[in-house]
């Protein structure tokens, strides 16, 4: 479904020990969270264009990066609400609309954020009452994150963002 790159493959990882010598091994003999590990931090950026169907990619392109890492449902349901929140509240929604998924992954924690084309206002995190059929979204993304926040971007746009860590860590890797 996704092709990625990583940069050219040399046949070797560098893998960092505990006690700060480097093991030197061929990739091939690797485990796959030790092939995640010999890499170091991890960087993902990828558009998406303003509409609902392409929640359903981003999940799953979420979902593909973070396979067999335990953090992968998680941050599904992170990319899933933040997404349609930014479809729903945004000018990401519109025709001609994007919104954008990052995600930043090491073996300590799992950063996923959307950002998206903002609404020319300030960001509200309300949950709706009770009663209410939407509106605690946010409130998921806060429970199951380690740290959660947004931030205005210099053109208006919104970034908002969760660290999964504590959650995950006992199954990373």
């Amino acid at each position: 479904m996704f092709a990625l790159r990583d940069g050219p493959d040399t046949g070797t990882a560098l893998l960092p020990l505990e006690n700060g010598m480097t093991l030197v091994r061929s990739t091939s003999s690797l485990s796959k969270g030790e092939w995640v590990r010999a890499r170091g931090e991890r960087v993902w950026r990828v558009a998406f264009p303003g509409a609902h169907d392409q929640v359903r990619r981003a999940r799953a392109l979420v979902r593909t990066l973070l396979a067999g890492t335990g953090c992968e449902d998680d941050a599904a349901l992170v990319v899933t609400e933040l997404a349609n929140n930014a479809l729903q509240h945004t000018r990401s929604g519109v025709e001609g609309g994007w919104f954008g998924v990052e995600v930043v992954a090491n073996d300590a924690r799992v950063l996923v954020s959307v950002t998206d084309q903002g609404a020319g206002g300030e960001l509200v995190w309300a949950n709706s009452g009770p009663g209410a059929e939407d509106g605690r979204g946010l409130f998921i993304v806060a429970e199951l994150a380690a740290s959660c926040g947004a931030r205005v971007e210099s053109d208006g746009a919104h970034t908002v963002w969760a660290e999964l860590g504590a959650r995950c860590l006992g199954r990373m890797f």
